[in-house]
């Protein structure tokens, strides 16, 4: 509804940021000032702790918010990594 309201080129990416925050507070059971106060990476970061329930939260993060690729990259292998590593432990318990 706030984005409806703000029309193209009047503040538009503005209202759709701050959209894309409060969905993502929501998501993450933070109140928006606490995800508000987040840089975008460190949201992503919490996305990622997610893994697939997050990924439409997560697109809208990053369609909406200023973020290096590297950055993103690294935040993304560093999820990758962490559920691999999780994954090879409890296969190797399983053993």
């Amino acid at each position: 509804m706030i984005a409806k309201a703000c029309p193209q080129g009047c503040g538009r990416g503005s209202c759709e940021r701050i959209k894309a925050v409060a969905q993502i507070a929501d998501f993450l059971g933070l109140s928006f000032g606490d995800a508000f106060e987040k840089s975008p990476a460190q949201l992503l970061q919490l996305l990622s702790l997610k893994a697939q329930d997050s990924f439409a939260e997560a697109k809208m993060l990053v369609e909406t918010h200023s973020m290096h690729a590297v950055n993103i990259a690294r935040i993304l292998a560093e999820s990758f990594l962490k559920v691999a590593f999780s994954f090879s432990i409890i296969c190797n318990d399983q053993l």
